[in-house]
This record gives structure tokens, sequence and C-alpha cells, in this order.
């Protein structure tokens, strides 16, 4: 990829968030420059770990992009300018919020019967478990989820 660098570029400084705080401030920035005709660039800085932490923030953000190759282009920041604290992104459509996300892979990871537990065991740790168990009520309620008892278990499925 070229062209990085230009004028038409957003940076985006992501130091002293949290991993899930980083990407939603990612995705909230990337939906509104998708706003414009021409999005422009977006430099990431996340850092590359020298806190010890192994850069956490990179490696989730970079795993993020690759899941939407049909969104956006991106390049890691060591292949375009020596730099592996950032990660360089050009936009193409809008990105699916927090929300739509977390509901996708309940009804994904629901395709097999389970049990709310185990919803919230799976996604409470990036979603927190209030917006866990309030994305399954509303699934429910929307008739995507279907309630169904094996035994005494009462366990969600994907409808469809």
């Amino acid at each position: 990829m070229y062209g990085y660098g230009s004028a038409a570029e957003v940076e985006l400084d992501l130091h002293g968030y949290s991993v899930q705080d980083a990407l939603e401030e990612f995705v909230a920035l990337y939906n509104r420059l998708c706003e414009r005709r021409h999005p422009p660039d977006i430099r990431v800085i996340h850092g590359y770990g020298s806190g010890g932490k192994g850069g956490e923030i990179r490696d989730r953000l970079r795993a993020f992009l690759s899941s939407y190759p049909d969104h956006l282009k991106w390049v890691e920041g060591e292949k375009a300018e020596n730099n592996p604290g950032v990660t360089l992104v050009r936009p193409r459509r809008p990105l699916p919020d927090a929300v739509s996300r977390l509901a996708s892979e309940i009804l994904d990871y629901c395709r097999a019967g389970k049990t709310i537990g185990q919803i919230t065991n799976k996604f409470s740790f990036r979603y927190g478990e209030p917006q866990v168990k309030q994305a399954v009520r509303e699934l429910e309620q929307a008739g995507r989820l279907k309630v169904v008892y094996k035994g005494k278990h009462k366990k969600y499925e994907a409808v469809g």
C-alpha cells in the first residue's frame, strides 16, 4: 500500500486506553470519518508494548482490522515506516459498532445451545456482564435467540 503520510491523514493516539476502550475509540473515529465522501487515512498510534504488556492494543486492533477486509485496508507501521508502534488504516466503509459486534458474536456462539453463564463467561471480559445480558435479552425479544430446555438447563440457541 502506498500514499500513507499524505496531508489526508488523521492521527489517533491510543496510549493510556484499555484495550476495549481503544477499539471503541478507533471505531467511533473511523465511522465518523467514513461519513465524508473521501475519508482520510488514519494513523493509529498504539505503541509496541515496551511497558511490558506486549502490545495488547496493537495486537487486538490488528486482529480486529483483519476481520473486516471488505471495509478497509491497513498496513503495519513496521512495513510502512519501520515503526511497530503504529498501524495505518485506509477506510472504505463503516464498521459495525460494539453493540452490533456483540450481538453477531453471541448469535454465532449460540448456534449450539448455550446457558447464560456460558455466554457471559465468553463475552463479559470484552464487553462487560451487563451489556452481554442486555444483548441476550434484546436478541431473545427480537426472535433471533430462542430458549430451549436441555434437562433442567435453560439454553439459548440462535434462530435460523
